[in-house]
């Protein structure tokens, strides 16, 4: 991935990029390379980029929860150690002070969304 793209995504106030193309122009490669760039390169307390499939998520379900499900079931074996996901929302929340960590998240960042379109 360019360094000069992974600087501006960087500097964008709230960190959100549409990219628009035709059918089969790269988009969710762009996606997926920005994605693993961003993990690369991540600090230790910084946002953990999370690429999610826009064509799982039902728009009646609110973008949190769909985030949140994903990594409930996709990350399970991951989060389980940290306090989550299973364990009621105060208990996690405790668990993250103690830790001083946010719950259920191993690196001490929030989820940073990359929500390539349905063709991926």
């Amino acid at each position: 991935m360019n360094e000069e793209i992974l600087t501006a995504f960087r500097c964008l106030r709230h960190r959100q990029l549409m990219v628009l193309g035709a059918p089969g122009s790269g988009k969710s490669g762009f996606a997926l390379l920005l994605t693993l760039a961003l993990l690369g390169t991540r600090e230790a307390a910084g946002p953990v980029p999370l690429l999610l499939a826009i064509s799982e998520w039902d728009p009646n379900e609110p973008v949190t929860a769909y985030v949140s499900r994903r990594l409930a079931e996709d990350y399970a074996a991951v989060l389980s150690p940290h306090g989550g996901p299973g364990l009621p929302q105060r208990n996690r929340a405790h668990q993250g002070r103690r830790r001083g960590t946010r719950a259920g998240d191993p690196g001490g960042g929030d989820p940073l969304p990359v929500v390539p379109g349905d063709d991926m």
